[in-house]
């Protein structure tokens, strides 16, 4: 009896350490993490959900607070976390009762955080789709270009609502001054039908790169490198110098900016980097990432005016 006394206690001591220790390591989860940094603190999650380019990750019973076993979601948009939860199971919400017995209970607690760009898009996506005539198609168009910059998968899924080359031509003409990634521009010469049309498209993508009044966009690879280059200095003095010298030859992506920016624990070391970068940022619709960066709410605010005095217009 002694015996089995000792290895329930035993067993219930590693229970609870194994909860605390998850407790402790939900604690650490923060805006910005890689799924490999939530990984190794968590585990594996045991359920996982995707909706709109965001990926959402659900870890049952992570820990136990008052009495009731905890669930921890967190949110991932291009790799990295942009929002987390947490909850008592007791709190998760069911419906009235069915024929006696309670109906499952709703699981999309958290639901995925799609950026205001992204909504905008989708937007302009829709109403294209529905405008009965291309002069509204056009005229809707014209007006979100006037602020707004695109990727070439954006514009790409513009384009595929239309029949005739000619129609996604006279698209092209308006998008490509406002495309950041113009080195992926064979998704939109993919997009039409005959080679007359795709050697016009790529003339229309080099026009707009001969004028484009930012600086080529840093492709992944060479971020990647440079990234490890500036991670690798000891002192952030040396740190802002690289990019200093950086942003006289390129243009960043806010997903870059960011990650640029979470190299420093501290909100006034973060303003120093993002005054180097602000003027180079090639997708300023997706802004709302790097004020994301600031932890302090005061703080948000500043980043947003200083983004806007820098927003891009192009003629």
């Amino acid at each position: 009896m002694l015996a089995m006394t000792i290895l329930f206690l035993s067993m219930n001591s590693c229970s609870l350490l194994s909860y605390g220790s998850k407790q402790e390591a939900a604690s650490k989860i923060k805006e910005g993490m890689t799924p490999e940094q939530v990984t190794a603190l968590l585990g594996t999650p045991d359920f996982k959900r995707s909706e709109s380019g965001v990926e959402q990750w659900e870890y049952r019973n992570a820990y136990y607070w008052q009495n009731s076993p905890v669930t921890v979601v967190i949110d991932f948009s291009g790799k990295r976390v942009v929002a987390y939860d947490s909850f008592p199971e007791s709190e998760r919400r069911q419906d009235v009762m069915v024929g006696g017995r309670p109906t499952p209970p709703f699981i999309a607690i958290c639901p995925p955080s799609v950026s205001e760009a992204d909504r905008r898009f989708e937007d302009l996506y829709r109403d294209i789709k529905n405008a009965p005539f291309k002069d509204e198609q056009l005229e809707r168009l014209r007006r979100e270009a006037v602020y707004g910059r695109f990727t070439c998968a954006q514009c790409a899924r513009l384009l595929a609502l239309l029949q005739w080359d000619d129609e996604k031509l006279e698209f092209l003409r308006i998008l490509a001054p406002t495309i950041v990634d113009k080195y992926n521009g064979d998704l939109l010469t993919k997009q039409m039908t005959f080679d007359s049309a795709k050697k016009e498209a790529r003339r229309l993508l080099e026009q707009a790169a001969d004028s484009d009044p930012l600086l080529p966009v840093m492709d992944s690879g060479s971020f990647e490198r440079f990234y490890a280059q500036v991670k690798g200095k000891m002192f952030k003095d040396e740190q802002l110098s690289l990019v200093r010298k950086k942003v006289k030859l390129v243009s960043f992506t806010c997903a870059q900016c960011t990650r640029l920016l979470h190299l420093f624990d501290w909100d006034d070391d973060r303003w120093a980097m993002l005054r180097i970068l602000v003027p180079v940022i090639a997708d300023r619709q997706n802004d709302e990432q790097i004020v994301k960066c600031f932890e302090s709410s005061f703080e948000k605010p500043k980043v947003r005016r200083m983004l806007d005095e820098y927003r891009v217009v192009p003629l």
